[in-house]
């Protein structure tokens, strides 16, 4: 069966009315101030040009300028330009005193603390991201579009269900369910209301830009402070050496301006701790809560930065230029493309699902037939679905069946032909002899393999232990996610052998006996000396039963590589 999503995973934990609830009680207990970040309306806008600022000067000063112009050999716009940064140099010192020498052209430690600051608020969110968002964009923005739009995400999950589609039609083939889904999905995002996708616009835009910003390249900038290059000893950056790390900052803090909504950031961090989702419903609201509590620090810290630092006056000194400004930066725009990719993609997925789930289906049937009335028995361990304190196990139908042909056709039609066979017959070549021999034992071994695993699978069990000690252990989520997977790749390992091992029998079988029905006179496999009067006056019932032993071995062999999807050779 294909594996469970991210998004599926959260759905299927937290109902939409669960989910609600939850929501509720975290925004209840946690707040995210809407307050700005960036106060942009407090962002001198930037200066005319020089000629329009030289019409708006008295006589006097025209008249210091002619002079300043005449003496120093520069232009009018020169020294307007060097008139208003001085002027710009005045406010910041005014302002931030300790953050810049404008006359020496440099950053001082002053402004260095304040941006150290500012890169550990922002790395906060580095590590949240880091376990979110970046960890599958597509499964995020789906989830944030069930807080987002409800009305949207409740639509797609029911109207893009094969297996409800497949209920309600019947009489559409299944060849043409996947593009019904398709247009059912159209329909739904069309009809997504303007206000909300300017929700999730406005959401994803705010995410990118925390992205940008835990993401600043906060250290090449902070290296670019030199020890003793102060005039007060202390260190300093030259506006040369830092201007274009500066500028890149203003852009981002600019663009970030409105803060992440509550809706984000409650997504952001149920999305973040969905591995504890399994724990108590009061933990999991803790520890969420306590995640917005330190975020909402983070941001304040972002704010403070901000209103300390006048960065564009200070874009400006370090550019020597006073039209620079902050820009807003394009971003959050693809949104609606990354959003409809994954549901088409879970479309897919879903779709493969329905038609492996009736393969599986037809399988089941067709084993139930094949096995008789042995059946298929239930084991206490084995499960393709993970239970509480027991790993699942993918190729449970494959040992299930393989259990069944053991208790039915083996012991009841196959064991007596090919007994004789082991024991009377008389091989041409001592190695078909071998090959067949081994190939029975293997068969033989079938259900105390197959009991062997169940057994280790269970509480007691190294596979089962293992399994419960890793999922109850008190560690990282990264190093119980390792253990897990060592102890899941043991079981599948262990269950592979034995289907690997039973198929290679069964291929084995099938040729050794197809050379003693047809085998040609030094050929890889050969007859038996003895075949025409083996078992009596009963040899052609016997060859009939041998043939039909082949026969079943054979078909055995082919339904068990339908079912586990190993490759396990051919029989021709």
């Amino acid at each position: 069966m294909p594996e469970r999503t991210v998004f599926d995973g959260l759905v299927s934990e937290l109902s939409s009315s669960e989910r609600r609830e939850l929501l509720q009680r975290i925004a209840a207990a946690a707040k995210v101030s809407q307050e700005p970040l960036f106060n942009a309306e407090a962002l001198p806008s930037p200066s005319s040009p020089a000629v329009s600022r030289l019409s708006e000067l008295g006589l006097v000063k025209r008249l210091v300028l002619f002079f300043r112009r005449l003496f120093s050999g520069k232009s009018l716009e020169e020294l307007l330009e060097a008139d208003e940064l001085k002027e710009i140099a005045h406010r910041v010192d005014i302002r931030a005193p300790g953050l810049v020498d404008y006359r020496r052209g440099i950053l001082l430690e002053g402004f260095l603390e304040e941006l150290k600051r500012l890169r550990d608020a922002a790395r906060f969110f580095y590590g949240v991201l880091d376990r979110s968002v970046e960890r599958d964009k597509g499964a995020f923005f789906a989830f944030l579009g069930t807080i987002e739009l409800p009305e949207t995400n409740a639509r797609l999950l029911s109207e893009t269900d094969p297996f409800a589609f497949a209920e309600s039609h019947p009489e559409v083939p299944e060849d043409e369910i996947r593009s019904a889904l398709l247009g059912a999905y159209d329909e739904v995002i069309l009809s997504i209301p303007e206000d909300r996708r300017r929700a999730m616009y406005y959401d994803l835009r705010s995410l990118l830009f925390l992205k940008r910003l835990s993401g600043f390249l906060f250290e090449r900038l902070v290296a670019a402070w030199r020890p003793g290059a102060s005039p007060s000893g202390g260190p300093a950056a030259s506006f040369a050496e830092a201007r274009g790390l500066l500028a890149e900052l203003g852009d981002i803090l600019y663009s970030l301006a409105s803060p992440p909504s509550l809706e984000l950031m409650e997504a952001l961090f149920v999305f973040a701790e969905r591995d504890e989702l399994g724990r108590p419903r009061g933990d999991v609201e803790t520890l969420v809560s306590a995640d917005l509590a330190k975020a909402e620090e983070a941001l304040a810290r972002i704010r403070t930065f901000n209103a300390k630092v006048p960065l564009g006056e200070i874009l400006r000194l370090a550019a020597e230029d006073p039209e620079v400004s902050p820009r807003a930066l394009a971003g959050g725009e693809d949104w609606l493309l990354v959003y409809k990719a994954f549901w088409k993609e879970r479309i897919d997925a879903r779709v493969d699902e329905f038609r492996e789930e009736r393969r599986y289906r037809a399988l089941a049937e067709e084993i139930a037939s094949f096995v008789g009335d042995a059946g298929l028995r239930t084991f206490a361990f084995i499960s393709r679905e993970e239970r509480p304190g027991v790993p699942p196990v993918r190729l449970e139908l494959a040992l299930s069946f393989l259990d069944g042909f053991y208790r039915g056709p083996f012991v009841s039609s196959l064991n007596r032909p090919l007994k004789i066979v082991l024991v009377d017959g008389e091989f041409y070549r001592k190695e078909n002899r071998l090959e067949f021999t081994d190939a029975y034992d293997e068969i033989l071994r079938l259900a105390e393999s197959i009991s062997a695993l169940d057994a280790r699978l269970g509480p007691d069990g190294d596979l089962g232990s293992s399994w419960t000690q890793a999922q109850f252990e008190v560690a990282p989520i990264a190093i119980k996610h390792r253990k897990l997977q060592t102890v899941q790749r043991n079981v599948d390992e262990e269950a592979e052998r034995i289907v690997k091992s039973a198929g290679a029998a069964l291929l084995e079988l099938v040729r050794v006996i197809r050379g003693i029905l047809k085998g040609e006179a030094g050929g890889r496999y050969d007859s038996l000396a003895n075949l025409s009067y083996l078992d009596g006056r009963a040899n052609k019932e016997f060859q009939k039963a041998l043939s039909a032993a082949k026969d079943r071995c054979e078909k055995a062999h082919n339904l068990l590589a339908q079912l586990s999807g190993l490759d396990l050779g051919q029989t021709e």
